[in-house]
């Protein structure tokens, strides 16, 4: 990663942008067995875990604040979930 101030961000993303790409291509690999079954969060399986990872990708900051309402805070991740 670099440390100047506008490649630095660049960097970032685009490190981001490849760590999702390699997600997404394991993701691909997994059976229906294997999305349904229970992840280390309790209570979710591995299929309300990647729905919890890319429920905030495209929220913006209204986005983020109706959720947190309708979850009343301590269940906007279950909201995400569900919404997703």
């Amino acid at each position: 990663m670099t440390v100047d101030g506008g490649g630095a961000q660049a960097t970032m993303m685009s490190m981001a942008r490849a760590e999702r790409a390699e997600l997404a291509e394991f993701l691909a690999t997994l059976t229906p067995q294997q999305w349904a079954r229970p992840s280390l969060c309790a209570g979710w399986s591995v299929k309300d875990v990647v729905a919890h990872i890319f429920s905030y990708e495209e929220l913006n900051a209204l986005g983020l604040l109706k959720r947190l309402v309708k979850g009343r805070v301590v269940r906007a991740n279950e909201v995400g979930v569900q919404e997703f």
